[in-house]
């Protein structure tokens, strides 16, 4: 963090506290999990969830007063105990997200340590100058670290779950820690001979231990009351028929069109970079008819290409007017060309682009069937004839600005064109429906993209499949 920035309250954490400020007002009882260091120490940031747990008879209230303050509700199963709520602050690129715990924290969708207990021996952290916060025990900290703590790709703790377990072990060395309560509360879920192992391996430092034992741990838990694998398997399978039923809708697809020049490759390479920082599903696919085409198109379009130019460069036949009429035989050869490049956009879109959108993940495509709709010398009719067979975008962007700005950024570009380009555009803009954004400077247009394009992913996450993944 900049030193100049060092007293200034980040917007993230502003908001946060602003939303935990609202619960203590409202009478609505919570405790955070983890990861709650910034609410007063200004050098640390909000991460990418704010788990908390909450009660159930609240949640209604909860859910009122997030989407007042903007925030778009997550895609987690109804059935799970789990609600998430995200928004995106574009002053700092960030997706904010709360993670509730509903009714207290569960391990296999059955709950072990119950929001009741929880809230009964939270303490609160914080400062007079920066206020205080309710948090989880030191020891329902324990519990749930042992239960089930975090795990990296090769099934080891992560990093900093042992080093909160180091913290936790100091603790217990100085007799700052009720073991009493951690031991009964891991025998009743565990069993006595796994709760005691357990606590060995904490004693010891032995914390990478724990991970080796994470079959034997769930199987335990779910086995010591039978009704827990009954609960288990039936919040698995409702949400396994839920998350299906979202999943008949593809994820959203957002197009970027605009004349040459108006960066929209630029502003494309930006958002799916800022996407995949917040942890969204997202890929990029260029869509154009300059390359990456599965018909042979640029084999023989080049080769015509070559011979259109010696032809003009001998009949002279080329004006610099760009709405000149061209002869009827090239008009002929550019309108059987269109149904050739329509049939190879198809195909990267079923290959390409819809196997992506069913899989929920958001593609991004520079250009896309807009591409259709400003070819030269084919009849505007029949270019709108063969945008029909095409699949709607979700959103369509429109980067836009002055030909003469356009040509500074493209000085090789055909004097003319980009004139041309600019009507046919304004002549389908009504048809497209975009929304419009100058290009002005690459940051300027890069934030307004940003902030049009997460509303979009995060209104899509309210109805359909998860293509948010946790932090």
């Amino acid at each position: 963090m900049n030193p100049k920035n060092m007293n200034r309250e980040r917007s993230s954490t502003k908001l946060v506290k602003k939303i935990l400020a609202m619960f203590h007002k409202q009478g609505i009882p919570y405790a955070i999990l983890r990861d709650y260091q910034f609410l007063f120490d200004r050098t640390s940031t909000v991460g990418k969830d704010l788990d908390v747990v909450v009660q159930r008879a609240d949640f209604l209230h909860i859910h009122a007063l997030l989407k007042q303050e903007g925030f778009f509700r997550q895609s987690i199963s109804p059935f799970s105990n789990h609600a998430g709520y995200g928004t995106y602050l574009p002053e700092e690129e960030k997706l904010l997200r709360f993670h509730f715990h509903i009714g207290g924290i569960s391990g296999g969708h059955v709950i072990y340590l119950p929001a009741s207990t929880l809230f009964a021996r939270k303490k609160m952290v914080g400062s007079q100058k920066l206020g205080f916060w309710s948090v989880i025990s030191d020891e329902d900290t324990l519990v749930t670290m042992l239960i089930h703590g975090g795990l990296d790709k090769q099934g080891l703790l992560r990093e900093k779950i042992i080093d909160q377990l180091q913290v936790l072990r100091k603790k217990a060395r100085k007799h700052k820690l009720d073991l009493n309560y951690v031991e009964t509360n891991l025998t009743m879920l565990l069993g006595k001979d796994l709760a005691q192992q357990f606590l060995k391996f904490f004693f010891d430092g032995a914390f990478e231990d724990i991970s080796n034992y994470t079959v034997k741990k769930r199987r335990a838990f779910l086995m010591a009351q039978p009704q827990r694998l009954f609960i288990a398997l039936y919040v698995r399978m409702c949400s396994a028929i839920w998350h299906g039923l979202r999943r008949l809708r593809s994820a959203p697809l957002i197009s970027f069109i605009g004349m040459d020049g108006a960066g929209k490759t630029t502003a494309t390479n930006a958002l799916i970079s800022l996407l995949q920082k917040n942890n969204i599903r997202s890929a990029l696919i260029y869509t154009g008819r300059g390359r990456k085409n599965i018909l042979p198109i640029q084999f023989f379009g080049k080769r015509y290409k070559r011979m259109e130019e010696k032809i003009d460069n001998q009949q002279k036949e080329v004006s610099d007017d760009p709405f000149a009429t061209v002869s009827w035989k090239r008009s002929l050869m550019y309108t059987f060309a269109a149904p050739v490049f329509a049939c190879d956009l198809l195909l990267r879109y079923f290959m390409h682009i819809f196997p992506k959108r069913h899989a929920d993940i958001v593609v991004i495509t520079d250009r896309y069937s807009s591409d259709l709709l400003v070819m030269k010398h084919v009849p505007e009719w029949f270019r709108m004839f063969l945008y029909t067979f095409f699949p709607r975008p979700t959103q369509v962007i429109y980067l836009y600005n002055k030909p003469s700005v356009l040509y500074q950024r493209k000085p090789n570009h055909p004097h003319g064109d980009l004139e041309r380009q600019q009507l046919v555009f304004h002549c389908i803009l009504p048809i497209i429906h975009p929304h419009k954004i100058k290009s002005i400077t690459k940051k300027r247009t890069a934030q307004a993209v940003a902030e049009i394009c997460f509303k979009t992913i995060l209104q899509y996450g309210e109805t359909s499949s998860h293509i948010l993944r946790r932090g």
